[in-house]
């Protein structure tokens, strides 16, 4: 089983400049005769930006 978790937030200092965050979680679950394996993985990006 596949688990997938979003996150995204926009702040604007200005009407032309901005910051950013967004995150990304997934999660796999497998289980094999009564083994069960987790495996976790996370990306997480910060940005600025200017509005042209």
């Amino acid at each position: 089983m596949l688990i997938n978790g979003r996150i995204a937030a926009v702040y604007y200092f200005t009407p032309r400049s901005f910051v950013g965050f967004n995150a990304v979680a997934s999660t796999l679950l497998k289980r094999n005769s009564g083994t069960q394996i987790k495996q976790r993985k996370w990306l997480a990006r910060v940005y600025y930006g200017i509005r042209l």
